[in-house]
Parts: C-alpha cells; sequence; structure tokens
C-alpha cells in the first residue's frame, strides 16, 4: 500500500494495520496505544463532542492481531511499549520476555463516569523486549535504557481543549519512552497512531518512524501534526 506521506524519515498510512504491517521493514522500537475494547466514552461532551466513538473498540480480536504482528516486526532484543489496562497476555505476545507494568501518573482524573466516587487519574503502559532471553547487557541491541528507571512517569495529561483524539497521549511522555528505548536515527513504529503524536514525539527525539491510522479524519489530522513539527525541527536546525 502507497503511504499517504512519506518526508524527511516519516512514513505515515491509512489502512488496516493488519495489512500493511507485513510490507513494512523491520523497526527498532514499537510505541503504541490500541483501543481498550472497553467502550470509550465520556461526560464532557461540551469539550470532546467529536469523539463519540473509536473504530476497533469493540474488536479485541482485531487488536490483538495488530499487536500480535506487531511484535512480528521489531527488531530481536528491542522495546515495545502498549498502553492500556487490558491484561498483559492480550497485547504481549508469546515471543516477548522481560514483560513490566509501568504506571502514567496523569495528575488529573481521565473522562469516564463522572458520577463514580473515584476518577481513575493513572494508566498501565506494558513493556517488553521481543526474545528476551536472559540478563540484560549493558550493550543489549545498543539501546538508550542501559539506565535503570522507576516504573512511574509523571506527566500532565493532554489538556482536552487541544486535543485532536479522543485517547490522544501526550508528547513528552512518548518521548521519554523513545528516548529509553532507541537512539537517534532509529525506527520507531505506531500501529495505531490516531493523530501522529508517536510519530511528533520521534521527530522531536530525532528518530524516524512509521505510523499506521485507519481513520480517515485522523489520518488528515496526523498529516497535519507532522508537518508542523518537521517544520518546527528544521527552523530549530537552523539556530544551532
Amino acid at each position: 500500500m502507497k503511504p499517504i506521506f512519506d518526508e524527511s524519515g516519516v512514513t505515515l498510512y491509512c489502512g488496516d494495520s493488519r495489512l500493511i504491517i507485513p510490507e513494512l521493514p523491520v523497526y527498532d522500537l514499537l510505541v503504541t496505544d490500541p483501543p481498550y475494547c472497553n467502550g470509550y466514552k465520556t461526560n464532557s461532551r461540551e469539550v470532546l463532542a467529536d469523539f463519540d466513538a473509536i473504530a476497533g473498540d469493540d474488536d479485541m480480536g482485531m487488536v490483538q492481531d495488530v499487536l500480535r504482528e506487531s511484535w512480528r516486526g521489531l527488531k530481536t532484543n528491542r522495546h515495545g511499549y502498549v498502553f492500556g489496562p487490558i491484561t498483559p497476555g492480550q497485547v504481549v505476545s508469546a515471543e516477548v520476555g522481560g514483560v513490566t507494568e509501568l504506571v502514567w501518573d496523569k495528575s488529573s482524573m481521565s473522562a469516564g463516569d463522572l458520577t463514580a466516587a473515584w476518577g481513575r487519574s493513572h494508566e498501565p503502559i506494558w513493556f517488553g523486549v521481543k526474545r528476551y532471553k536472559g540478563p540484560r547487557s549493558a550493550r543489549a541491541g545498543q539501546l538508550a535504557a542501559r539506565l535503570r528507571r522507576g516504573t512511574v512517569l509523571h506527566v500532565n495529561r493532554s489538556c482536552e481543549t487541544s486535543r485532536t483524539h479522543p485517547t490522544q497521549k501526550p508528547i513528552d511522555l512518548l518521548a521519554q519512552l523513545i528516548e529509553m528505548s532507541s537512539s537517534r536515527g532509529e525506527l520507531v513504529f505506531d500501529p495505531f497512531m490516531g493523530t501522529g503524536s508517536t510519530c511528533i514525539a520521534a521527530i522531536i527525539e530525532g528518530r524516524r518512524t512509521i505510523g499506521i491510522e485507519i481513520e480517515e479524519k485522523y489520518c488528515q489530522e496526523a498529516m497535519k501534526r507532522t508537518r508542523r513539527a518537521l517544520r518546527l525541527m528544521r527552523e530549530v536546525r537552523k539556530l544551532r
């Protein structure tokens, strides 16, 4: 399938990841935020009026198929991060080891049932290493993850009024994951890119990136945001 955007190390596709992933080159890092299949909803309709449904949120089989193919395309001994409260067995394939639950502290409550006594203010991120075979050596995969860090990541969630996707993740959070587990010039992949936040974080961190999204309106927004990010980084380089 032909990409809808292919420029300066950034390649974006609009379509079904299950059909596109087999055609991709192998990549160095997987970072993705799949549908959680929990019937996404929010009572904040005055702010998020355009975000009533997420494609695939009722199809766990599809999500698992995409993630299985995504882990398969990842290079051996490389890292993956999958957002979501779904269990690790649903999002991490059998060939992945070193599975660890990270916690994203959002510093504010998420959308959902506003009548509930407790509002969720954190979110799991499942970390894994493809074909993990033993203790990590200092140079395994030549990763930035040689340095150990805590499992709780404190990043404020995206402001609702500036979000272009209902479950949009902060660029700062994604940039931390990318910096932790890849090196400059390496290839970062997101099979559920939404409006391209992972790809933008990769651009900022000096990585190449591939993203796939099935919904046309989000693909168009991802291209707009990607172009802005590339222009910004070109301006930054001029100042150095």
